[in-house]
């Protein structure tokens, strides 16, 4: 009789026990489930996905290309946008008869290969391949349309020159194929690559006719998404072009 009665004791405090557990595990998760609720509701999002969503957005910011704006490496503070009314004020064609105003200045010219030794330790040449990665390369209507903006005239040896506001020569433009003339009108003309260059020279304005050369260059390789290498055909970056622009500034001083 006493061991019956102690079984039903025991069982009683297990029920009772059981049911303890219960209702406070039940209790516990409603508390958790009100206070998800109120996140829920309340502003602002968890704190790693907003760090995720600036990664990510900061991801679809465009990348700057290899090449982008040099002017502090050449002059501190120096433009290198392509100044368009410059550009127009400078490449309006002479009037009917090939005859300059009277008043204008005198343009020099593109120094004569044989010169070039004598004055070689004064002088130094810097010079840019473009290589164009579409498969039409060079020619036509957008490369005439982008010379004009560059204020860029076809003259002497048959090719492109660029001069400044008192008429000294800026820079030259030429096909890289032999004997590397271009011919006045571009609708027809097409090539794989152009050269850009210009001769530093003590005396000279140097930054100036280096900051209208590189306008040209960066201008040039985005309108023909082509790439830039050096006079030994080796491919430029942003590191390689700012070198050499310091180099050739320095061989001058």
């Amino acid at each position: 009789m006493e061991m019956n009665a102690l079984r039903w004791v025991l069982l009683g405090l297990g029920i009772g026990l059981l049911l303890i557990l219960y209702l406070s595990g039940r209790d516990g998760m409603g508390r958790r489930i009100r206070r998800r609720g109120r996140r829920e509701e309340g502003a602002g999002p968890d704190p790693g996905e907003e760090i995720s969503l600036r990664v990510s957005d900061r991801a679809r910011e465009p990348l700057p290309g290899e090449l982008s704006e040099l002017g502090g490496a050449i002059r501190p503070g120096a433009e290198m946008a392509v100044d368009e009314e410059e550009a127009g004020r400078e490449g309006k064609a002479p009037p009917e008869g090939g005859e300059e105003p009277s008043g204008a200045p005198e343009r020099e010219s593109p120094a004569p290969a044989d010169e070039e030794g004598a004055e070689q330790e004064a002088e130094r040449l810097v010079l840019f391949f473009l290589v164009a990665r579409e498969v039409g390369g060079f020619g036509g209507a957008r490369l005439a349309e982008t010379l004009a903006e560059l204020g860029m005239e076809h003259g002497e040896m048959s090719i492109f020159h660029r001069y400044g506001s008192g008429g000294e020569l800026l820079y030259s433009l030429a096909d890289s194929r032999e004997p590397g003339a271009i011919a006045p009108d571009l609708e027809e003309f097409s090539s794989p690559a152009l050269i850009l260059f210009t001769h530093l020279r003590r005396g000279r304005d140097n930054p100036a006719a280096l900051e209208a050369l590189l306008s040209a260059v960066l201008l040039l390789q985005r309108r023909f998404r082509a790439e830039v290498r050096d006079e030994s055909k080796r491919l430029l970056d942003q590191a390689g072009l700012e070198r050499l622009v310091r180099e050739a500034l320095e061989s001058v001083a």
